[in-house]
């Protein structure tokens, strides 16, 4: 891959390989428990995850057995396991346990339920007959490595996943090792590992209930399985922090500290509610108006059932919080539930072990499913009696993720509460649900004003004069109209009132609705001394890309309002921004998150607003850009050359100046929301030399880059095409930058912005860059990727499309050894076959990336090198039969021009590939086009690399 990512991928797997071979050279061994898991691989197959009791253990690729300590002495060797193994003829006569007899040194069958062991027998499938012939060889093949092994119990490490290797001597050890990070596609990245089941689909487990998840295996009672952790705290934070950022309990602590004492009770008497509270599975659903204080009541409760599960025990309780300024995804909130699942009950662990092991080696994240798999499994274990999970804010959720959200109520055997706005169009979705109306009691308003008014001092002693506290309650009661956010707003309102002729206008002008109550609070605002910085202040929490800190956002707003440049003098502290904003802000101490009292105010606020700042982005990145200029991050300089980046120094420049992290990550993305580019930020680019550049989604390059790759990378196409080409106008407002070149290359990957631009998937750009003069697509980088290699193995179709559409003669006549007259089709591959440093084409990329449509795109083609060998001698046929690419080989078998039969340099085939991964309907359509059964011998050699 291009120097700028695949060095860092490369940079970071050398850490961890260091740090895990320090890990396995510092383990201490505990004789008589042995923790084995196994990572799944690419083709689908299980992970069994057991703990036991065991004093001998065998393996090899096509069984795994456990011997009971009581069954053999400690220093049986490997080979002795060895023999017992089944045979193929064995195997099809297992039909049930067998008990061991006291002479024997193992039967994978046996099971002795009072030994308090099991025994894990992995048969190889047999489809076709000869990959049975493989299997019984495979035996004889590794048993002589085993021979000299001896498998005490104390060779064993506790924590060894997916490292069955202290049966074994230290050859077949370092071989075995070599395997577990061994590259499943051959050419492309850390995206497999060994697996101790390769080749195994039929898996029968003796001893235990097992729960089957997706590809994943849970017992039934990890506690036990867990009952000498080998996690150390350590380890524990490190898996929760892997598996999710989002603290849920810091949102529940902000919640309860603005609720009022004693209110929300009534929900605990409904008989709805305690009806569901009773069942082991069912759907609790509350829905009441906007400001209803919905979220509260939700916290009240979550409350209430942390405190049961305290006083009970076996009882699961997760919450989550939709708010409209976060958009989680539903893999992020199925992350949240179970983090803090892992934080309550620490045995439950051992179901999310085998999911980081997976996703940390391949640098890869859980799935939707797979995370369910886990939910699933811990609530159907015996640990619990009952799972209660809460979501609140449904509606305030994207409309894809409320779907899926609500698809996982069925699949659960779980206790769920929703809480939302009336949502009529999912109302049926659920239909076993129950509805609760969340309904305002008046108990409970009157609650909310007598707590509140505790914080206000000099109303309360106000109100104590001739009745004034009664009136003022019965008037908030009437015109909030079941309303806690417009109650709590009216009496910010009432704080103001120094006597009682002043108190007794404001209460005959009360507003009563949620709009009317924005309305009169703005009115507030704009009388105030000077009501733009509060303008400025909404209008950031309105447009903002990510939810800000309160100090980000005192930062943000600390600009002069006509350069946007940052001064620390215009500094505000919290209390003073909290007045002046008159209860349209709500902050959250404990996340110190600041963010407007109610979604609703976003609706209202961001019309009303637009009055003051039309383009509200523009004003956005140019005060983002000033910061990174007052910080002078366009000329950052990297203090460790021989690094692509230097992540702590960012940090620590981060926490110095709390809104540069927000600034350098969202500048470009509302730079593109502007109405058209603002001056400042078309001066910035201009002047970036040595550049840090982050996208959208949080990406980085991780390479200081210039002016040109800036825009480039982050898709400022209009920018780049007034620089090719200047007119007087355009010349005058963004002036090219010095020395400015299309065909720039990256000071240490050699990236030019046109391969850049296409692996960010920046069409405008790339079509931009091609119609510049002089312009050369198939420039590689200095690993020798091509712009059409990235977008081929990213899957970016139109890019795709726009470079194989490219026609120039000069560049033509650069291949051609200056020969332009080239056909049409000539033209077009000219450079499509061209090898990275791998020795992968763009084909043989797209086939990596699993993207159909971008290889039929590349094999309609003229010329297109179909049998292409990369440098590992496979052919694209080859890759998509191993990674199970149906869809593909189909498209590849369609070529006139494929050979089915090109072995590699060990002599494996595309059907042996297929074959020995079990992608048995590949395999079929091979041998329909004639492909060459291969022997056992070669089988043989491809199952024993594995």
């Amino acid at each position: 891959m291009g120097a700028g990512i695949s060095k860092t991928l490369e940079k970071r797997k050398e850490r961890k390989d260091a740090e895990a071979t320090n890990k396995l050279k510092n383990e201490q061994h505990e004789p008589d428990k042995v923790h084995q898991t196994s990572s799944p691989k690419a083709d689908g197959l299980p992970i069994v995850e057991a703990t036991v009791r065991s004093s001998a253990m065998s393996c090899d690729r096509g069984q795994i057995g456990y011997m009971p300590p009581d069954q053999h002495d400690a220093d049986v060797h490997a080979e002795d396991a060895m023999a017992n193994f089944p045979t193929t003829s064995d195997r099809k006569d297992m039909t049930s346990p067998k008990e061991h007899s006291e002479d024997t040194t193992i039967k994978p069958t046996a099971m002795s339920s009072d030994q308090g062991h099991m025994d894990v027998i992995v048969s190889k499938p047999s489809p076709e007959e000869h990959i049975e012939g493989v299997n019984a060889r495979l035996h004889a093949m590794m048993s002589p490595q085993s021979q000299t092994a001896a498998t005490t119990s104390d060779s064993l490490s506790p924590i060894a996943p997916a490292k069955l290797v202290s049966a074994c001597d230290e050859g077949l050890a370092a071989k075995m090792r070599e395997n577990e990070t061994r590259n499943d596609t051959r050419d492309l990245g850390n995206t497999g590992g060994s697996h101790i089941f390769t080749g195994a689909s039929n898996v029968t487990i003796y001893g235990g209930t097992f729960n089957a998840s997706t590809n994943y295996v849970y017992g039934d009672n990890p506690s036990t399985a867990r009952e000498h952790s080998v996690l150390s705290p350590a380890d524990r934070l490190v898996i929760v922090k892997w598996l999710s950022d989002i603290n849920f309990r810091a949102f529940l602590a902000d919640n309860l500290r603005k609720r009022a004492a004693k209110t929300g009770m009534w929900i605990f008497k409904d008989g709805k509610f305690v009806r569901w509270k009773g069942r082991r599975k069912g759907v609790l659903w509350g829905t009441g108006m906007p400001g209803a204080g919905k979220t509260i009541l939700a916290s009240i409760i979550i409350e209430y059932f942390i405190n049961l599960a305290k006083e009970k025990g076996r009882t699961c309780v997760a919450f989550a919080f939709c708010r409209y300024t976060e958009e989680l995804t539903v893999e992020q909130t199925l992350s949240g539930l179970i983090r803090q699942i892992l934080e309550d009950h620490p045995s439950t662990f051992a179901f999310i072990i085998p999911l980081y092991e997976h996703h940390t080696l391949r640098e890869t994240r859980p799935s939707q499913t797979e995370l369910l798999g886990v939910l699933n499994a811990i609530a159907s274990s015996d640990l619990f009696d009952n799972t209660f999970c809460f979501i609140d804010g449904l509606d305030e959720a994207k409309s894809n993720t409320q779907f899926d959200l609500l698809d996982t109520v069925s699949q659960l055997p779980i206790n769920f509460m929703f809480m939302s706005r009336p949502l009529p169009l999912l109302k049926d979705h659920v239909p076993e649900a129950d509805f609760v109306d969340i309904i305002v009691q008046d108990a409970d308003i009157e609650m909310l004003i007598e707590d509140k008014l505790r914080g206000m001092k000099a109303l309360a002693k106000l109100l104590e004069k001739d009745g004034w506290r009664e009136k003022v309650l019965a008037t908030v009661l009437k015109k909030s109209d079941g309303m806690f956010l417009v109650a709590s707003l009216q009496l910010d309102m009432l704080r103001s009132c120094m006597n009682i002729d002043s108190l007794r206008k404001a209460l005959d002008c009360l507003p009563s609705g949620v709009d009317a109550m924005y309305s009169a609070t703005m009115e507030r605002i704009e009388a105030q001394g000077d009501p733009s910085v509060v303008k400025r202040a909404l209008t950031w929490l309105v447009h903002t890309r990510q939810p800000l800190s309160m100090d980000e956002l005192l930062h943000a707003i600390a600009v002069y309002p006509d350069t946007f440049k940052f001064n620390p003098e215009l500094l505000l502290t919290t209390d003073i921004l909290l007045s002046l904003c008159c209860g349209l802000v709500t902050y959250e101490p404990r996340s110190n998150m600041v963010r407007l009292v109610h979604y609703t105010a976003k609706d209202f606020l961001e019309p009303y607003l637009k009055r003051e700042y039309p383009d509200p982005h523009s004003m956005m990145a140019c005060t983002c850009v000033e910061q990174l200029l007052h910080h002078s991050l366009h000329v950052w300089i990297n203090p460790d050359p021989d690094r692509y980046d230097d992540e702590d120094s960012h940090e620590a420049s981060y926490q110095k100046h709390p809104f540069v992290e927000y600034a350098h990550k969202n500048w470009a993305p509302h730079s593109r929301q502007s109405i058209s580019l603002p001056i400042p930020v078309g001066n910035f680019i201009r002047q970036c030399r040595s550049f840090i550049a982050y996208d959208d989604e949080g990406w980085s390059y991780p390479e200081c880059i210039s002016a040109v790759h800036v825009a480039a990378c982050l898709g400022f196409h209009h920018l780049l095409h007034d620089w090719i080409n200047p007119t007087h106008r355009t010349a005058a407002i963004f002036p090219p930058p010095p020395n400015f070149d299309i065909k720039a290359r990256t000071a240490k990957g050699g990236q030019t912005p046109l391969i850049l631009a296409a692996g960010r998937n920046r069409l405008e750009t790339v079509d931009v860059l091609l119609k510049a003069e002089g312009i050369d697509p198939w420039c590689a980088d200095n690993d020798g990727w091509t712009a059409l290699m990235y977008a081929s193995y990213l899957g970016y179709s139109d890019i795709v499309q726009s470079i194989l559409r490219f026609r120039d003669t000069d560049c033509i006549a650069k291949y051609t050894d200056g020969d332009t007259r080239a056909s049409g089709g000539e033209q077009a591959i000219i450079g499509v076959n061209i090898t990275n440093r791998d020795g992968n084409s763009a084909l043989s990329l797209a086939v990596l990336g699993g993207h159909a449509a971008e290889v039929k795109m590349l094999l309609g083609v003229e010329g297109i090198g179909v049998n292409q060998l990369t440098g590992s001698g496979a052919t694209a046929l080859m890759l998509a039969s191993q990674n199970g690419e149906k869809p593909i080989v189909q498209l590849l078998l369609r070529h006139e021009n494929i050979d089915v039969d090109i072995a590699d340099p060990q002599g494996i085939t595309a059907l042996a590939d297929a074959l020995t991964r079990q992608h048995l309907e590949i395999a079929e359509l091979l041998r329909v086009h004639g492909a060459r059964e291969p022997s056992v011998d070669i089988l043989e050699k491809e199952l024993g690399k594995r």
